[in-house]
């Protein structure tokens, strides 16, 4: 077999015409799986070669393992708290229904007063004014009731007691 000189410089020349789209085209296929992405779900092949090597992927592990746990932590406080807050409600509870019940009572006792009054009589507006007082007092129960907090139970007992001396029921 001879080589035909002419032949072997055409396929020569044909290499390299074609040498250039095909280097080209392979920089462009590995380009294309690098984006440069740190992402797991955004990454290309050599992303995630790279990001599996220089521990990328494992430094993002463990700031989501340190995030859930800090999470976890702020979890366990408010379950405490709310622990706590459910502990004080129950406490009052007996003593708010004690003052709710103190409350209904005056008003009973409030409307059967007024009952024989004209609007225009001193007393029937001293009733009135203790009736308001006392929704104050109602209002300041639920306060109490919801934020199981003593210094509102306790200020609604003191409107309680002080619409009772004022009435001398």
């Amino acid at each position: 077999m001879t080589s035909d000189p002419v032949r072997a410089r055409r396929l020569r020349r044909r290499s390299r015409l074609l040498a250039g789209p095909l280097a080209a085209a392979a920089v462009s296929a590995l380009l294309a799986g690098c984006s440069g992405s740190t992402d797991p779900r955004e990454a290309q092949l050599f992303d995630v070669l790279r990001n599996t090597t220089d521990g990328t992927y494992s430094d993002r592990l463990e700031d989501g393992r340190k995030r859930n746990e800090a999470a976890s932590q702020a979890n366990d406080a408010i379950r405490a708290s709310n622990d706590s807050l459910d502990a004080q409600r129950a406490d009052l509870a007996p003593r708010v229904s004690a003052a709710r019940d103190r409350v209904s009572s005056l008003n009973r006792r409030i409307d059967q007063a007024k009952a024989g009054l004209d609007e225009s009589d001193a007393r029937y507006a001293r009733l009135v004014k203790a009736e308001q007082d006392l929704a104050r007092a109602d209002r300041r129960l639920d306060v109490a009731e919801d934020s199981g907090s003593s210094s509102d139970l306790s200020e609604a007992l003191r409107r309680i007691s002080l619409t009772e001396e004022e009435l001398a029921f």
